[in-house]
């Protein structure tokens, strides 16, 4: 049975990612965590 061969291609949009990072940033004040430490 042979493999099928695929090539993964993402493409993502600046501006969404942009907005999801301001919405997580918001999550993540809200539950009281510090949205600038690491990890």
């Amino acid at each position: 049975m042979e493999m099928k061969r695929y090539q993964k291609e993402e493409n993502f949009s600046p501006e969404k990612i942009a907005k999801l990072r301001e919405h997580y940033k918001a999550i993540l004040e809200l539950l009281g965590e510090d949205p600038a430490r690491e990890g």
